[in-house]
């Protein structure tokens, strides 16, 4: 498939890692999806195709945990810190195991053969702190709301439910965009448009369109990510 996930050069190698697992999962699900889209007659999905939406969410928020964890580890042993064990791996769908493992591999080309530097110590966030609030914050809530879905459907997903996790995939998408294009030295204050500009992905019409409860994921994170910045608790 390749790389779907594209970093600012201007960013840290942490900012780019993290970065890198969100953009990634987002990308590739959405594509799935629309893809999967276009060939439904009625716009309801199997339960099957939807699943692969909560294993790929399982497994960003390991690979998001696994990252913290390997900052510092001895970099010869960073990948096992990362390493998706193969009983873990999604085996009633292979196409989630090809997402995960594709990923892993495109965040294992990027990891470094050094330490990595100590994180300053400063009041203001650093950019992969906040990449890293985003995503775990995005793929706990999206991956609870598809267990849900999938709980409350029969045979099939229906279209309204299939609509909300794409609109919810859309809105990250602009997030993880938005952030990311914006770069800072670490130890600084965070840039106001950093924040500002990912609003417009919380009350867009896409959004809007996927019902209330993406509207309410979509709010959740972005909140999540302006309270860090803002140092509350």
């Amino acid at each position: 498939m390749g790389n779907y996930s594209f970093p600012n050069k201007a960013d840290d190698l942490k900012s780019r890692l993290v970065y890198t697992v969100a953009a990634e999962f987002i990308y590739r699900l959405d594509d799935y999806l629309e893809h999967k889209i276009s060939n439904s007659e009625h716009g309801a999905l199997p339960l099957g195709t939807i699943a692969v939406v909560m294993h790929c969410c399982e497994a960003a928020i390991d690979m998001f945990s696994g990252l913290a964890r390997s900052w510092d580890e001895d970099p010869s042993r960073r990948l096992e810190v990362l390493e998706m064990c193969p009983e873990r791996l999604p085996l009633d769908s292979p196409m989630a195991a090809q997402m995960i493992l594709e990923t892993r591999e495109v965040l294992a080309s990027l990891l470094p053969a050094t330490m990595f530097p100590p994180m300053l110590e400063s009041p203001h966030p650093a950019k992969w702190q906040l990449m890293f609030t985003f995503g775990t914050e995005f793929f706990l809530e999206l991956g609870a709301m598809t267990e849900t879905v999938l709980k409350e459907s029969a045979d099939e997903v229906n279209a309204y439910d299939v609509e909300m996790l794409r609109g919810c995939l859309d809105s990250g998408l602009g997030m993880v965009y938005e952030l990311a294009s914006v770069a800072w030295p670490e130890g600084q204050e965070v840039p106001a448009r950093a924040v500002i500009a990912m609003h417009r992905h919380v009350t867009s019409c896409r959004v809007e369109d996927a019902g209330r409860k993406a509207m309410s994921l979509v709010q959740h994170v972005y909140d999540s990510v302006t309270t860090q910045v803002m140092g509350e608790d």
